[in-house]
C-alpha cells in the first residue's frame, strides 16, 4: 500500500474520530486552542593570523497551532476522549564557511498535527475499547559542530593546543517528519464498575481476550539523516483458564531506505504467562507452586532469505516451601534452527536450602545441562555437543554456639567434543565466628582443595591435571569501640596443568591482578607448572571523637607461576570526614614491585595514559577532596592529585600532579519569598607532567562566572576565562555575556562570548580570534 495514501488515511481516521466523538460528548468537553513560535539566530566567525578561516550564520523559525479538546463521554459512563488537531511549519537556513569553502543548509517544511484518544468503557458491560491516532511529533533543531574542531569554552577545561575555543551552536539540521502511531486496543471480559441488568449472568461467562494492534510510521526526508520506515505490532492473547493464557504476537518492520533490515517476527506462547508477558504462579497446594509455558518463534528477513531463524522452548518452573526448607526447580528446553546451524538446549537447575534442626543447615545446588549444535552447511560441517553437570553441597553447623563450622563439597562433570572432557571436585571447610554471639572480634577461615581434569580439544593439549589448596583466613578485633585492626591472608599452590578453560564452576585461583593480567580465571589461562600465591593485608581502622575516619593498610602480594616470581607491596592510608559544613577525603597509595598498574594504584585517567599501564619500580598516588559550605550562601572545594611513577621502562615514568579549586558565593533575599538575587563563581585548574624523558607540560586556567537576577523573570551574567599552556607560552583569553527573561508563556535570551588565543613560541599555533552571537525568543499561548 503507497505510503502516501496510508497517512492520508490514518489522518481521515483521526478526524472521523473527533467529528464523532464531538457529536457524542461535546456538552461536557474542555476545549483550548494552543500555540507556539519559537525564532532563533545566531553568528560564529574565526580569524588566524587576521585571515577569516570559520565563519557561519544562521536564523531558524517555527510555529505551530494546534486545538485540542477532552473530556468523558456520556458523563464518564461510556468512557473517556481526547482530541487535537493543528499544524507546525519549520524553516531554517545556515550559511558556513571552512576554509574559503562555503556550504548552505536550508530546510523548509510543514506537518499537521493531530491526536486523538478515544477510551470506550461502558459501565457494566465487560469490555473496554480504546482507539487512537496521532502525529503530536514536533520539530526539534540540532545544534551539530561537527564542522568545526571541538571546543572548550562552555566546558571550562584546560584543552590541548590547536583546539577552538568557542563552541558555535549553530543549527544545522532539524528533528521532525512524519511520526504517526495508530492503534486500537480492545478487552473483554473485565468489569467495569457493577452490572445489575439481566445478562449479568450471560456476560459473566464470557471469555478474557487481549487484542491489541499498534502502527508506527515515521517518514522524514528532508532531513542530512534521513529516515523512513513502518512498524507494526499485533498482539491477541486468551485466558481459556484461570492461569493459562494463548498468545499469538507478530512484529513487522519494513524500511523503505535500506529493505536489507527489514524484518518479520512471529511467536506464539501457551502457558502461565499473562497479557503483560509477566509470569503467573498456580497453587497446587500450600505448599507447592508451578509455572509453565512453551513458545515457537519464527523470525525471517524478506529481502534476505537466507536470514531465518526458528526457535522453540519449553519451561517448567517450580516451587516448594515449608516452614524449614525451601527448593527451586527451573528448567528449560530450547532449539534454535537458524540458516546454517542446529542448536538445542536444556537446562535444570535445582536449588534447596533449610534448616536440618535448631543448630544446623544446608544449602544444595544442582545445574544439569545438554546442548548439542550441528553446521551441516558450513565450509566444514561441524557437530558440536556438550554434557555438563554440577553439584555444590554446603552445611552449617554448630549455628548457635560461638563458631560456625561449614563444610562444603562441589563436583562437576564435562563431556563434549568441542572444548573437551574434564571432571573436577572441590572439597573444603570453613570456620567462622558466630556474630550474634562473639561481639568484640571476628575470624573466617577456609581451607579448600580442588582436583581438575581435562581433555582440552582448543588447545589440542591431552590429559590434563591440576590440583590446589587455598586457605582464606579474615580476622578483626575491635580494640575499643573507635579503635579495629584485621588480617586479610590468602594462600594459594598448585601444581600440575590446566588451561581452566573446560570446566565451568570449579576454577583455578585466578592470578589477575598481579601479573597485569586482566583475563583472569576461566578464560583459557594456561597453566604448566606449580603456582603459588598468597595476598595478605595489615589494617588498622580509627573512628575520633569528631567522626573523623582513619585507615591504613599494608598488602603484600607475592606469585611464583611458570618459573617467574613476581613481588608487589603497597602501603595505603584513606581519610574520611564528614560534617554539616565540610567534608574531607584523602587517599594515599605507594606500591613498589613487579608489574604494578598505575590504574590498580587508584591513579588518574589521564596520568593512566600518560605514564603507561604496567610497570616495574615504585608509584605514588595521592588524591585529596575538600568541601566546605559555611552556608547556603558560601562554599567552595579544592581537589588535589599527585602521581609519581619510577619505571624500568623507557619513558613511562614521571609526576603528574593537578589543583582545582572552585569557590562560590550566592545572595539570596526575602520579597514575600525566598529568591537568589546574584551569584559569583570562582575555578581554577592548574596541571603539571614531568616524564622522565621529554619536555614537562604545564597548563593553567582560571575562570569567573557572575549571575544577577534583577528580578524573578531576569538574568544578566558574565563569564571570563584566563588559560596558558606553559610549555608552547600559548595564552588563551575568553568572556562572555548573558541575558534571559523568562516568563510563564514568554522566554527570551541573548548571549555574546569573545575568545583569542595567542601564538606559541615555535610559530606552530597562530594567533586566533573567535566571536560568537545568539538570539532566542520562544513565545507560547
Amino acid at each position: 500500500m503507497d505510503s502516501m495514501f496510508v497517512n492520508r488515511l490514518n489522518i481521515c481516521f483521526a478526524l472521523s474520530l473527533i467529528i464523532l466523538i464531538s457529536m457524542v460528548i461535546a456538552p461536557c468537553a474542555s476545549a483550548r486552542v494552543s500555540g507556539s513560535l519559537d525564532w532563533s539566530a545566531g553568528h560564529y566567525d574565526a580569524r588566524e593570523a587576521g585571515a577569516s578561516v570559520e565563519e557561519a550564520d544562521y536564523f531558524s523559525q517555527k510555529y505551530s497551532l494546534w486545538f485540542h479538546s477532552k473530556g468523558r463521554i456520556l458523563n464518564g459512563r461510556g468512557g473517556e476522549y481526547q482530541i487535537a488537531l493543528g499544524g507546525e511549519w519549520t524553516d531554517f537556513n545556515t550559511d558556513i564557511t571552512v576554509a574559503g569553502i562555503q556550504s548552505e543548509l536550508e530546510v523548509d517544511t510543514s506537518k499537521v498535527l493531530y491526536e486523538g484518544d478515544f477510551v470506550f468503557a461502558p459501565g457494566g458491560l465487560p469490555f473496554r475499547m480504546h482507539l487512537y491516532s496521532r502525529d503530536m511529533n514536533k520539530a526539534r533543531f540540532e545544534y551539530d559542530n561537527n564542522f568545526f574542531s571541538d571546543g572548550s569554552f562552555n566546558e571550562l577545561i584546560i584543552t590541548e593546543k590547536n583546539g577552538r575555543i568557542l563552541t558555535p551552536d549553530i543549527v544545522t539540521d532539524t528533528d521532525d517528519g512524519t511520526q504517526i502511531v495508530t492503534g486500537v486496543s480492545l478487552v473483554l471480559g473485565i468489569r467495569n464498575g457493577s452490572y445489575l441488568g439481566r445478562y449479568r449472568d450471560i456476560l459473566s461467562h464470557f471469555p478474557k481476550l487481549f487484542l491489541d494492534y499498534k502502527e508506527t510510521y515515521v517518514k522524514d526526508l528532508e532531513t542530512f539523516n534521513p529516515s523512513h520506515y513502518k512498524d507494526r505490532e499485533m498482539a491477541f492473547v486468551s485466558l481459556n483458564k484461570k492461569h493459562n493464557w494463548l498468545h499469538y504476537r507478530f512484529f513487522d518492520h519494513t524500511d523503505e531506505l535500506n529493505p536489507a533490515e527489514n524484518e518479520e517476527r512471529s511467536m506464539i506462547v501457551l502457558g502461565n504467562i499473562n497479557q503483560f508477558m509477566v509470569r503467573e504462579w498456580v497453587n497446587l497446594t500450600n505448599w507447592i507452586k508451578i509455572s509453565s509455558d512453551g513458545s515457537y518463534v519464527k523470525q525471517v528477513t524478506p529481502n534476505l532469505p537466507s536470514e531465518r531463524e526458528k526457535s522453540y522452548s519449553l519451561n517448567f518452573f517450580l516451587k516448594t516451601s515449608q516452614s524449614n526448607w525451601k527448593s527451586n526447580l527451573y528448567s528449560s528446553l530450547t532449539r534454535v534452527e537458524e540458516t546454517d546451524s542446529l542448536k538445542r538446549e536444556a537446562v535444570i537447575p535445582f536449588f534447596a536450602h533449610g534448616d536440618i534442626n535448631r543448630n544446623s543447615s544446608f544449602r544444595t545446588t544442582l545445574i544439569g545441562s545438554m546442548e548439542k549444535e550441528n553446521r551441516p552447511f558450513a565450509l566444514i560441517s561441524q557437530e558440536r555437543a556438550e554434557n555438563n553437570f554440577y553439584s555444590s553441597t554446603r552445611f552449617d553447623l554448630n549455628k548457635t554456639g560461638k563458631y560456625k563450622l561449614s563444610p562444603v563439597l562441589e563436583v562437576e562433570t564435562v563431556n563434549g567434543n568441542w572444548y573437551g572432557n574434564g571432571s573436577a571436585f572441590k572439597a573444603g571447610v570453613a570456620v567462622t565466628t558466630n556474630r550474634k554471639i562473639v561481639k568484640d572480634f571476628h575470624f573466617l577461615t577456609e581451607l579448600d582443595f580442588s582436583y581438575i581434569s581435562e581433555e582440552d580439544n582448543a588447545t589440542l593439549l591431552r590429559d590434563l591435571s591440576y590440583w590446589q589448596i587455598t586457605c582464606d583466613n579474615r580476622f578483626t578485633k575491635d580494640l575499643n569501640s573507635r579503635l579495629r585492626y584485621g588480617v586479610e591472608a590468602d594462600f594459594s599452590y598448585g601444581s600440575g596443568e590446566t588451561t581452566d578453560g573446560v570446566v565451568n564452576y570449579i576454577k583455578a585461583r585466578s592470578i589477575s591482578g598481579i601479573t597485569g593480567n586482566s583475563s583472569g580465571s576461566g578464560s583459557g589461562l594456561y597453566i604448566s607448572d606449580s603456582l603459588f600465591r598468597s595476598d595478605i593485608t595489615v589494617f588498622v581502622d580509627h573512628v575520633s571523637v569528631n567522626r573523623m575516619k582513619n585507615r591504613i593498610a599494608v598488602t603484600s602480594k607475592y606469585l611464583e607461576f611458570d618459573n617467574e616470581n613476581f613481588e608487589q607491596y603497597s602501603l595505603e592510608h584513606r581519610l574520611d570526614y564528614s560534617e554539616k559544613a565540610m567534608s574531607v577525603s584523602i587517599l594515599n597509595v605507594l606500591g613498589m614491585g613487579d608489574n604494578l598498574s598505575t590504574s590498580m594504584l587508584g591513579f588518574s585517567g589521564d596520568s593512566t595514559k600518560k605514564m603507561g599501564s604496567y610497570f616495574d619500580g615504585y608509584a605514588l598516588n595521592s588524591s585529596a577532596l575538600v568541601g566546605y559550605s559555611l552556608s547556603r550562601n558560601w562554599g567552595a572545594s579544592l581537589k588535589f592529585i599527585f602521581d609519581m611513577v619510577n619505571s624500568d621502562r623507557a619513558n613511562e615514568g614521571g609526576i603528574h600532579y593537578e589543583l582545582e579549586q572552585e569557590q562560590l558565593y550566592q545572595k539570596f533575599v526575602v520579597n514575600g519569598r525566598v529568591r537568589k538575587l546574584y551569584s559569583v563563581e570562582q575555578i581554577l585548574k592548574y596541571e603539571v607532567f614531568e616524564p622522565e624523558l621529554g619536555e614537562t607540560s604545564e597548563k593553567w586556567m582560571l575562570a569567573i562566572i557572575g549571575n544577577y537576577y534583577p528580578k524573578i523573570w531576569s538574568r544578566l551574567g558574565a563569564k571570563t576565562r584566563l588559560q596558558q599552556d606553559v610549555e608552547t607560552g600559548t595564552l588563551e583569553a575568553g568572556y562572555g555575556l548573558y541575558s534571559d527573561f523568562i516568563f510563564s508563556k514568554l522566554t527570551a535570551g541573548i548571549e555574546y562570548e569573545y575568545g583569542m588565543r595567542t601564538e606559541d613560541d615555535l610559530g606552530l599555533v597562530m594567533d586566533r580570534d573567535e566571536q560568537r552571537w545568539q538570539v532566542n525568543i520562544k513565545k507560547t499561548f
